[in-house]
């Protein structure tokens, strides 16, 4: 696999931001594993003259994580 040298601005990196989550909700059910974690990721992008900021969730390790995010986040998240 070839590694890109190509210098990033900090723009550039911030515009694709993302961290894994596991929430001790799942404690119970899920182990504190990496696949089962959700993706929180965060885009940038301008927009009318000021910064457009856009929150995906996706990976989840259940179903039944999604319709929670849903509900905290209030629009659909990918699955």
């Amino acid at each position: 696999m070839a590694v890109s040298r190509q210098k990033e601005s900090l723009a550039e990196v911030l515009a694709r931001l993302a961290y894994s989550y596991w929430s001790t909700l799942s404690a119970s059910r899920l182990a504190d594993a990496p696949e089962n974690h959700t993706l929180f990721s965060f885009a940038l992008a301008p927009a009318d003259g000021g910064t457009l900021l856009t929150l995906t969730l996706s990976d989840f390790a259940e179903p039944a994580i999604r319709p929670h995010a849903d509900l905290y986040w209030g629009r659909p998240c990918r699955s």
